[in-house]
């Protein structure tokens, strides 16, 4: 169903999340542009977004199928969806 996508990760402290991506974890620095913003290389197909903590929560995924489908097989699995769902 998935093939990658970007997860957006809301931080309290972005120096200190960087470095347990980059330097705990292993993983690749793609970008970061101050305390805004950070790009992690999170493997085949799969980038993580590091932003500062805000009250909304944000998953982009992609997929082979239509969204519809995910949501159907995913809801069929127990997985709960409480906000709006877009197809960008």
């Amino acid at each position: 169903m998935f093939r990658g996508g970007v997860f957006t990760i809301y931080v309290s402290d972005m120096d200190r999340s960087v470095r347990f991506y980059i330097e705990t974890l292993g993983m690749k620095l793609i970008e970061r542009h101050g305390n805004h913003w950070a790009s992690i290389d999170g493997g085949p197909g799969l980038s993580i977004g590091l932003h500062p903590a805000t009250p909304e929560v944000a998953v982009g995924l992609y997929l082979d199928g239509s969204i519809g489908e995910a949501v159907k097989q995913l809801s069929g699995k127990g997985v709960r969806f409480d906000g709006p769902i877009t197809d960008e």
